[in-house]
């Protein structure tokens, strides 16, 4: 593969990170990450999530903080996952704007 067809515009962060997802229409869902950037996200959730539709997602990076990192964006993939998993459905979210500081922060989370 070459990198033309490479079709992420930054690094990804493999990281397991609690998210609270808000739509116009459900509030109060919530998820956990599978990969991050400062321009996206693959998360997982009960909760399905429209292809096009607008999200704020709040990511929770630190137990010490209550208060998250957010970012807006919209649906682009929503893949149904295999029966008698925990999490029912992955959701790639393109962000409206990156996210700052994203790949320090995530970076940090990083297994080694």
């Amino acid at each position: 593969m070459t990198s033309d067809s490479n079709r992420r515009r930054a690094p990804r962060h493999m990281v397991v990170v609690p998210v609270h997802i808000d739509s116009a229409q459900r509030k109060d869902r919530l998820g956990v990450t599978r990969d991050v950037s400062n321009s996206g996200a693959l998360f997982l959730s009960n909760s399905m999530f429209a292809i096009g539709e607008r999200l704020e997602v709040t990511f929770y990076v630190s137990a010490k903080s209550r208060s998250g990192r957010k970012a807006q964006g919209e649906v682009v993939r929503v893949e149904q996952l295999e029966t008698g998993l925990q999490w029912r459905y992955a959701m790639a979210l393109v962000f409206a704007e990156p996210m700052p500081d994203a790949d320090e922060v995530f970076a940090e989370l990083e297994e080694p």
